[in-house]
């Protein structure tokens, strides 16, 4: 049943279906598809960045870098709210 098929055409009625756990898994699958498209793309960037810096091959292992200074900040900031709640 799609979301045009349901009455009202509203999501209140959309999560008391039975594919109510089906549009869940879609809403996630996407987020993760948006997620790894985006990362994918800041590699590339990051990667034409240092070839153009000339850095040549070492360039491929640049965004690793920035992947682990994304890395720590969001677990700082996920370490530091739960020790603001606890």
């Amino acid at each position: 049943m799609t979301r045009s098929e349901l009455p009202n055409n509203s999501l209140k009625t959309d999560s008391l279906t039975p594919n109510a756990p089906f549009h869940y898994v879609v809403a996630g699958s996407q987020g993760i598809m948006l997620a790894a498209a985006t990362m994918l793309l800041l590699y590339i960037i990051i990667v034409v960045v240092g070839l153009i810096c000339g850095l040549g091959w070492g360039s491929l292992l640049l965004p690793i870098l920035v992947y682990h200074l994304l890395l720590g900040i969001a677990v700082a900031a996920l370490w530091t709210y739960n020790k603001l709640i606890s």
